[in-house]
């Protein structure tokens, strides 16, 4: 089965609108694919990402998603990339609950006023140290409430090169088994072939850790234009099958099954 969940669209930061997703997805034959734009509400003074989709357009969003739910393949899988807020946790559950998500991708991008994925926002010595101790604290506290389905690109702060130096694997254990009591899923986020780390998300040692808890996991390409809805799929099923796992997770409606590649 060949399906793609961590997609976006114009709604947020892709460059396609959801119908050139839909097409290309039809013409890639995929079984299922995704829209999970990127979703945020921020603390009362907080950091807003500009290029998040606005909480006043999410009507809009779902409505245009839905449009395709009765496509009979690919099927239409209705997500949302959410950045976690400790601080509007509650406020975000009370507006999801109102939408027939199938899934909620859960991220962290941004740390003690960091953005992880900015290579001009930081200095490396900083920032292989108390961010990264702190990013896996995050983690583990968005597993812990239980509010969301699938961990998206869980060693990010990897993406332009840098290089931990601090020891984190107790971080990284307490952060796994908080996603393995919530039964969540982890992705192997392709997108990490093609900036400076040169690898997936999460790395390989990550990744084993992962199989030693039987922790579920899928293959998505976080892609930000539909000629990337695949891209590198075939390699991360090779890593995959390398380490021992023999299935993936897939979504409906919240609801989680296992499929063999």
């Amino acid at each position: 089965m060949l399906f793609s969940y961590h997609n976006h669209s114009t709604y947020s930061d892709g460059n396609s609108n959801i119908d050139d997703i839909i097409k290309e997805a039809i013409n890639l034959n995929l079984d299922e694919v995704g829209i999970s734009d990127h979703f945020h509400i921020p603390k009362k003074n907080g950091y807003v990402f500009q290029s998040d989709m606005e909480i006043n357009k999410l009507d809009r969003y779902v409505k245009d998603v839905l449009k395709y739910k009765n496509l009979k393949k690919p099927k239409v899988k209705l997500g949302l990339e959410v950045e976690y807020v400790k601080e509007t946790l509650e406020e975000f559950k009370a507006i999801i609950k109102k939408y027939p998500f199938d899934y909620l991708i859960a991220s962290i991008h941004l740390v003690n006023k960091i953005i992880v994925v900015d290579e001009n926002s930081y200095k490396p010595k900083n920032f292989t140290t108390d961010i990264m101790i702190e990013y896996w604290i995050k983690i583990k506290e968005l597993a812990k409430s239980k509010a969301f389905d699938i961990i998206g690109h869980i060693d990010l702060y990897k993406k332009h090169g840098h290089k931990p130096q601090v020891e984190l694997d107790n971080y990284i254990e307490d952060a796994l088994n908080a996603i393995k009591d919530a039964g969540m899923s982890v992705e192997v986020n392709t997108s990490g072939f093609f900036f400076p780390c040169k690898e997936q998300y999460p790395s390989i040692e990550i990744l084993k850790k992962i199989k030693e808890k039987d922790i579920s996991v899928l293959i998505n390409a976080d892609a930000h234009h539909p000629s990337n809805l695949i891209r590198e799929f075939k390699k991360a099923r090779q890593i995959l099958k390398k380490i021992g796992f023999e299935k993936l997770a897939k979504y409906n409606k919240r609801k989680k099954r296992l499929v063999s590649f």
